[in-house]
Order: C-alpha cells, then structure tokens, then sequence
C-alpha cells in the first residue's frame, strides 16, 4: 500500500494551535513535540504551518474538523521543514531540552497537557514523545487564510490548493511568481517543494 504522503504533488500542513505556531515562525521554538513520528516522507519536505488559535480544540488536541470545506479554519503563517524526529528516554532528558522545544516543565497550569509524563512510557525508559527538529521556516511576508483540506494524519492535512496559489495569495501577486525565484524559474532561489 502506498503511503499518502508519497505524491509530491500533494501540499501538506501542520496544525499548530498558538502560541506554538507562531514560537516555530519566530526561531524560538525549534523542536515541535509529539507522541507520533513525523512519516518518514515528510521529513525533509516543507509543510505549511496551519496556525489555529490557543483556545480551538481542548488542550492537546487538534482545533479542526477532519474535513474543512470552508477558507479560513486556520492561518497559514509560512513553511517548515523538519529534518530528524528524536525521542526522550525520561522526563529530565526532555526538560534540558525546554529551551528549544518551549514546554515549560510544570505539571499544572496551562501547558499541563503537554509535559513528557511518565505514563508516555510506551515501556520503562521508552517514551512516545517524540521531538520534531526544525531544519528551516519560510515565514509567509502576509498571512493566508487556509484553503479547504482534509486530515492524514492526526494534525497533518492535505490541502486543497497548490504552492503557486499559496504564494500568490502571501505576496499579493497574480501572476503565480514573487519575483524572488520561488518557483517556475529553475533560479537558485527554488526551493523543494515545486
């Protein structure tokens, strides 16, 4: 069976509830955690960074319908690129890395639902946590209302629109191309995801 993240042609996101999403678009958070792997398809290849605000969803959970027909249930704010996906073997192995992945290492409060906890152990000293290691954000100069998409993969969705339309609607051109060599111009500029 092929996996759906095969087809290169296909425009996938990452759903970020803020203010994670915006933490990765700034520099400040450059590990994205989560108790699944990023598809090994994935890696390496820009996603879209699907912004949904704090309060969308319960906490820990995804803020969007598995079917999203209408524009706008989220705020495409740039791309992300992921280059590795590391596990913690215990708590404190994860808290020295709280300056990078930004989850303050409290068990109460706001940010409770996303402490490494002890019962993330799928077995002693194996955690399913795991750490998204950002290799590169393109932040977008003019935020985009999302298209429609569909859910893949717990909080990564297809979508229904294509880089060219994207980027037009980030930097407000008709004609498909920012003038940078984003794309359809084989410059050095071109990035992977043409």
């Amino acid at each position: 069976m092929t996996s759906p993240f095969a087809d290169p042609d296909v425009l996938f996101g990452l759903e970020l509830k803020e203010p994670w999403a915006s933490m990765v678009l700034e520099g400040s958070k450059t590990i994205e955690t989560r108790t699944y792997d990023l598809p090994p398809e994935l890696i390496g290849r820009p996603l879209v960074l699907l912004a949904t605000p704090e309060d969308s969803g319960a906490p820990g959970t995804s803020g969007l319908a598995d079917v999203v027909t209408i524009r706008g249930a989220a705020t495409i704010l740039g791309l992300v690129t992921f280059d590795d996906v590391i596990q913690w073997d215990s708590r404190q192995t994860w808290a020295k890395d709280c300056d990078r992945h930004g989850v303050p290492d409290v068990d109460d409060g706001p940010y409770a639902n996303y402490v490494w906890r002890e019962d993330d152990a799928a077995e002693p000293g194996k955690s399913t946590m795991r750490g998204w290691t950002v290799s590169e954000v393109i932040p977008l100069p003019n935020p985009v209302e999302s298209p429609p998409m569909r859910r893949v993969l717990r909080s990564i969705f297809a979508l229904d629109t294509s880089v060219e339309e994207l980027l037009a609607g980030a930097y407000g051109d008709d004609d498909g191309d920012d003038g940078l060599g984003r794309w359809d111009d084989e410059g050095e500029n071109d990035r992977p995801w043409h």
